[in-house]
């Protein structure tokens, strides 16, 4: 870790979920950490058709997942946080709950940006 932002180098992109998790639990202000984690483009590979045309998303990450599950085990909270509107919730938990993905919470409509600022963020395309 770098400037307070973890790379890809540290851990390099071929580790072990359990390492990347390691790294993740470092960067939190506490133990356990509530970890917020993004559907789209982070939990999804973005590969597929998107959730607004059929309602069920692109394809699972399966990398991704594994973290996430592996924070989860750990006794991390998991939030999931995404900017779909309230109004696809109950199909958004039933796609996660479909793969396998274990969480604490879902939050929805946390809006839309092109550039999110943010002192705690972990950009998935580092892993």
């Amino acid at each position: 870790m770098k400037d307070g932002l973890l790379r890809l180098s540290d851990p390099p992109d071929d580790a072990p979920p359990t390492e990347i998790a390691d790294a993740i639990e470092g960067r939190a202000d506490r133990d356990p950490a509530r970890i917020a984690v993004d559907v789209d483009e982070t939990l999804t590979t973005g590969e597929g058709t998107p959730w607004w045309e059929d309602g069920l998303g692109p394809e699972l990450d399966d990398r991704v997942a594994e973290i996430v599950d592996e924070l989860y085990a750990r006794g991390h909270t998991i939030l999931i946080w995404t900017a779909r509107p309230w109004r696809v919730a109950g199909e958004t938990a039933g796609w996660l709950t479909g793969h396998g993905v274990r969480y604490h919470g879902l939050r929805m409509a946390k809006g839309s940006g092109d550039v999110y600022l943010d002192d705690k963020a972990v950009n998935v395309e580092q892993f």
